[in-house]
């Protein structure tokens, strides 16, 4: 079977979330070995890194803040995403958008 990654996912969406042990393994059994959930503003930044602790062998967290949301973030957002970034090695930056409205 082919090994597969998926490099841009949203598994801490409201609508899917109450299924993430079933999406997890329906994944798996597709190949998927790997995903890494992007968080897309500052607020689902701990959804991500809750899935994330649940499901450690899966899920690869990406925080960041897509330009649809960037008005929305706190002044200390970067400052923020800074300090979690050098205190959690399994982080990566990601969501940083380049889709147009």
């Amino acid at each position: 079977m082919i090994k597969l990654f998926d490099s841009h996912c949203h598994l801490q969406d409201e609508r899917i979330v109450n299924d993430i042990e079933g999406i997890i393994l329906r994944a798996q059994d597709a190949g998927v070995e790997k995903m890494v959930c992007c968080g897309s503003s500052e607020g689902d930044w701990r959804a991500v890194l809750s899935l994330a602790d649940r499901f450690p062998l899966q899920i690869i967290p990406a925080l960041g803040v897509h330009p649809w949301y960037v008005a929305e973030q706190s002044d200390g957002c970067l400052k923020r995403l800074e300090v979690v970034l050098e205190n959690d090695s399994r982080i990566v930056v990601g969501e940083i958008g380049l889709d147009h409205a």
